[in-house]
C-alpha cells in the first residue's frame, strides 16, 4: 500500500523521489527529469535525489503567487 500523507506535518523534512511522486502525483521518471532540469528544487547526493521540504513548499508557493492575475 502506498504511503499517504494526511497533513503537511506528516511529510518528512528531506524528501526522496518516491515521496515527491506521492506528493505531486506524477511518475518517478517525471520527478527525476524535473529535478535534473531544476523545476523541482533538489540536490543529488550519492546518486540519490533529495529535496528539502521547505524548498519544495516555497517553490509551490511561488508558482501560485506568479499565476495570480495572469492570463488563464
Amino acid at each position: 500500500m502506498p504511503k499517504i500523507y494526511k497533513s503537511w506535518n506528516d511529510v518528512p523534512l528531506i524528501l526522496k523521489v518516491n515521496d515527491l511522486t506521492i506528493l505531486l502525483g506524477i511518475k518517478k521518471r517525471t520527478v527525476q527529469r524535473k529535478l535534473e532540469a531544476g523545476e523541482i528544487p533538489g540536490k543529488k547526493i550519492g546518486g540519490l535525489w533529495m529535496t528539502d521540504k521547505s524548498d519544495l513548499r516555497q517553490k509551490i508557493s511561488n508558482i501560485f503567487q506568479n499565476s495570480e492575475g495572469g492570463p488563464s
